[in-house]
């Protein structure tokens, strides 16, 4: 595989104990024929035990020509930031996928370093959410957040700001970075629903 620009997003997907499918972003810190060196986010330390020597992980390769998908295995487990990959040259090219996206008002708590913050959602999807906050919130960093969806539906996942509008200050995107799959279709089927009872309204 040719040489990864320092910073290429690598999601990777791993099995927890109750065999549920995670997702974890990283990003190249460099890279060879065989395998890659990824910054490995320092919030994520509790996912390390599922990331230990030998275990295979499949990771997802964003590039500006697709995602290539690798499966690969693990020979440096996460230490001072850093995880090792290894994997053969093959790979498997796809689109890009994209999440059903709706308006949607409601809470999302966000763990900050020293205190966790109450903000409340403008859209919510599969891959992230856009949302208001009174809190001046660090860009390019990750967080753990709980989504709230409705009543005794809390979905906690981990998020990257991406960006902040210049034009709104208090406007921010989270892209979700780790989420269990299950966790995930819950959004996406309360994205359909919202959207089904909206559309009988017309």
């Amino acid at each position: 595989m040719s040489k990864l620009a320092v910073d290429t997003k690598v999601q990777i997907e791993f099995l927890t104990d109750a065999k549920h499918k995670m997702f974890l972003d990283c990003y190249v810190e460099s890279s060879e024929k065989d395998r890659m060196i990824l910054k490995f986010p320092s919030n994520a330390n509790q996912y390390s035990g599922y990331l230990k020597e030998g275990a295979k992980v499949k990771a997802f390769i964003y590039t500006y020509t697709g995602i290539w998908i690798i499966n690969s295995m693990i020979i440096e487990p996460p230490a001072e930031g850093l995880l090792t990959l290894e994997f053969k040259e093959e790979h498997q090219v796809i689109q890009r996928r994209k999440y059903f996206r709706i308006f949607f008002v409601t809470d999302l708590y966000i763990y900050l370093p020293d205190k966790k913050i109450k903000t409340e959602t403008i859209d919510i999807s599969g891959g992230g959410v856009r949302f208001l906050s009174e809190e001046t919130i660090k860009q390019g960093e990750q967080y753990n957040a709980v989504l709230v969806l409705g009543e005794n539906q809390e979905i906690p996942v981990m998020g990257r700001i991406l960006k902040k509008s210049p034009a709104k200050p208090k406007e921010y995107v989270m892209e979700f970075t780790a989420i269990i799959e299950k966790e995930r279709e819950r959004i996406i089927k309360k994205c359909v629903l919202v959207e089904r009872e909206r559309n009988k309204k017309y």
